[in-house]
């Protein structure tokens, strides 16, 4: 009897153990920003506060670094459910969301502030019923930043200055549009590719961020910096729809948790720290030029036609997102006159 009683009680015990590992949540974050960035430092408060919030039921896996992959590889493992979340640009997302393409448009915002007020206010609904319908949940909006010009040789100061040369093009269409209309050659390839890219000469420069730039190690391949901050590229994180919608409604609240304050956060990490990286530059020995008012209106003048053309072919989705742009920008002005 005291045999059979304790059959009953391991079985019992069995099915409990077996019950709590399959109650596990596993998310796997891909990403190829690199550890040691504000981008790792935001998601370890993420993945904190899932297994806070949910118990330890929650637990996240975060690989850096592309670990995963390119940006484009993951994006595809997202929408067939391979990978659960993903963090990069917006960029990477617009070669499967197409309408996305209209947020690398150079010169489409004016300050952070008003990119913030946009995004939050005007994009972030719309965006997340676009994205919706390609396989993908919208958590929230992250920082890349503002886009400059880095060079092997010489300045860009002109629109004149970018004729001929090869630049390295991120994957989106809109960016090798870009590149045309200021008269460079764009060659478009991977993160990892950028640098021996660099060192052989195959390409002559990029445009990036401070903070990105020296993450990926590109600054090993250049000589000049040109703050031009002619595009602004909000970063984004998204989860698989096809594993999102398979979780309960309580494991869906955690995984939407704190929008607001980790947007903030995540965007005061990473422009905190961009006045010290622009004089890492310096330390590097790699000459900086900030573009005048005139010379940056020059280039502001000739991205106008890659927004005319753009627009002539663009989803009516994009179309509509940049008419929610526009009404974003009249309301950020009437509100800061």
């Amino acid at each position: 009897m005291k045999l059979k009683l304790f059959t009953v009680v391991l079985s019992v015990f069995m099915a409990g153990t077996a019950l709590a590992k399959e109650d596990k949540v596993i998310v796997r974050l891909g990403t190829v920003a690199p550890e040691g960035t504000p981008w790792e430092r935001a998601l370890k408060k993420t993945r904190k506060r899932f297994k806070k919030m949910s118990e330890g039921k929650i637990k996240m896996k975060t690989f850096f670094g592309g670990q995963k992959g390119d940006e484009k590889s993951m994006i595809r493992q997202i929408k067939d459910g391979r990978l659960e979340l993903f963090g990069g640009s917006t960029a990477a997302l617009a070669t499967e969301v197409p309408d996305l393409q209209v947020l690398e448009l150079p010169f489409l915002f004016a300050s952070n502030e008003e990119a913030d007020f946009i995004l939050d206010n005007f994009l972030y609904e719309p965006v997340k019923k676009i994205i919706d319908q390609y396989g993908f949940v919208l958590y929230q909006w992250a920082e890349n930043g503002w886009q400059n010009f880095g060079m092997k040789e010489g300045f860009i100061k002109t629109p004149a200055d970018l004729k001929g040369r090869k630049m390295r093009s991120q994957e989106a269409p809109v960016h090798i549009a870009t590149w045309k209309t200021l008269g460079a050659s764009p060659i478009e390839m991977a993160v990892s590719e950028v640098l021996p890219a660099l060192n052989t000469g195959l390409v002559d420069g990029f445009a990036q961020t401070p903070l990105f730039t020296f993450a990926a190690g590109w600054h090993q391949g250049i000589k000049t910096y040109t703050i031009s901050r002619h595009v602004y590229q909000p970063g984004i994180i998204i989860y698989s729809k096809k594993w999102f919608k398979k979780q309960s409604k309580e494991i869906k609240e955690v995984l939407m948790s704190n929008i607001e304050g980790d947007t903030k956060n995540g965007r005061k990490g990473v422009r905190q720290i961009e006045p010290g990286l622009v004089q890492n530059f310096v330390n590097y020995g790699i000459e900086v030029y900030t573009l005048t008012p005139e010379e940056r209106a020059a280039f502001e003048k000739i991205a106008e036609k890659t927004h005319k053309a753009y627009l002539k072919r663009a989803t009516k989705g994009a179309k509509k997102l940049y008419k929610a742009i526009q009404a974003g920008k009249k309301a950020f002005k009437a509100q800061n006159s």
